[in-house]
């Protein structure tokens, strides 16, 4: 039977073992090689692992707990008038489009004003249109469209006036037309008999005269009957300006029985629920807390973290209702530091805190497709990105600290 034949053994080479002691050269003559090797191995790896410390960065990140705060102010919803509620289209939490109905108010009073209201607009548009005939002297009214198609009653009550009128005109200028014939043709004939001598100058102009005061009275029938019309038509136009004020201010209070939002929000507080409750005016009835398509996070941080917070500077935020694990967070960028630090007279502990808003580059976690809505009122944790640091020197800043303070005790 063979023996396994010994492996060979690193001796040192001539000249290497002069100055040292018979015992340990024994021990180095019996070390195994690999021994050697593991150890210049681990050698390698520390001097590997130092050189990676000293390249790789981490980040440096300020932490603070936050809550998420409306992106502009809450929005009101009153009732000018006030009134009884006819409608109610929301719920408490519900989130509303800018522009959607929230409410509604019985507008039946105001309703029957603005009936009114364009009615006599309709009864002043077309004696309007009259008048602007008579004074222009034409043969026939040109009445608006919109008040032909709604009150033809309305129109053929005022042609019927506009023609009495023009009849009781032509009758009167008639008659006063016909006497002027009658005067022109006997001064027609007068004439030369007056030539001849047969007739005195004196009846001539008295012919004259007639005929010129005969032309008078038509001329004043006419303007008078003009004037009257023109007198009429401004106080027409003038009332009618009146109420065209009066109709807006009318469909004005109609309108605003529709109560709309404002903004894109969640619906907050409703002080009426109830169908038939009575709003008294200018009553607040809900409120709306907007969200708009980036998110603003008010942040508690500590007077000592605050000293490298810059505006501008990136920041994550961790919403606490979503598992960060799962959902992730949000990128957001430094906003607002507040200029002097903050003590909450609600804390017990009364310490004191700078505020830091962060506004996020998304309103919503997950995707587009299936947004995971945030609104005001929850809580997150934000991590600000003050700068990037190597491992080494994280691992030094101990032995940093402590040769800045040694030797220096009293």
């Amino acid at each position: 039977m063979m023996l396994p034949r010994p492996k060979p053994q690193l001796l040192p080479r001539a000249g290497e073992t002069d100055y040292v002691a018979q015992g340990q050269l024994a021990l180095i003559r019996q070390a195994p090689g690999w021994s050697r090797y593991l150890l210049w191995g681990v050698a390698a790896l520390m001097l590997t692992g130092l050189a990676w410390a000293a390249w790789a960065e981490v980040d440096e990140v300020t932490h603070g707990e936050a809550q998420v705060i409306p992106s502009s102010q809450v929005q009101v919803i009153q009732s000018l008038e006030g009134g009884i509620v006819s409608e109610m289209k929301v719920r408490q939490g519900d989130v509303v489009q800018a522009g959607q109905t929230l409410a509604r108010i019985d507008d039946t009073r105001f309703s029957s004003s603005v009936d009114e209201t364009q009615a006599k607009l309709m009864g002043l548009s077309a004696a309007v249109a009259r008048l602007e005939a008579e004074v222009a002297g034409a043969g026939r009214v040109s009445f608006p469209e919109n008040i032909r198609k709604a009150r033809p009653d309305l129109i053929a009550s005022e042609q019927n006036l506009f023609d009495s009128r023009a009849r009781e005109l032509s009758q009167a200028v008639g008659g006063l037309d016909s006497s002027l014939q009658l005067a022109r043709r006997e001064y027609d004939m007068a004439a030369p008999l007056v030539r001849e001598g047969v007739m005195s100058q004196m009846d001539e102009i008295r012919m004259k005269r007639d005929i010129g005061e005969l032309q008078a009275k038509i001329s004043e029938r006419r303007n008078a009957y003009r004037s009257a019309a023109s007198a009429e038509l401004s106080k027409n136009q003038a009332e009618l300006a009146i109420y065209r004020g009066t109709l807006r201010g009318a469909a004005d209070r109609v309108s605003r029985t529709e109560l709309k939002s404002p903004v894109r929000g969640v619906v907050k507080q409703i002080a009426v629920n109830t169908v038939g409750g009575v709003v008294a005016p200018g009553a607040e009835i809900m409120q709306i807390v907007p969200l708009d398509d980036t998110l603003l996070v008010e942040a508690k941080l500590r007077p000592q973290d605050i000293a490298f917070i810059r505006p501008g500077q990136q920041a994550t935020v961790k919403i606490t209702a979503y598992d960060y694990g799962i959902f992730g967070g949000l990128d957001g960028k430094v906003e607002m530091i507040s200029a002097d630090s903050i003590v909450d007279e609600r804390d017990q502990r009364r310490e004191s805190y700078f505020h830091v808003r962060v506004r996020t580059d998304r309103s919503y976690l997950g995707t587009e497709a299936k947004p995971l809505p945030i609104i005001p009122g929850m809580t997150a944790q934000v991590d600000v990105l003050t700068g990037r640091k190597t491992i080494l020197h994280y691992l030094l800043k101990p032995i940093n600290k402590a040769r800045e303070r040694a030797l220096r005790e009293r």
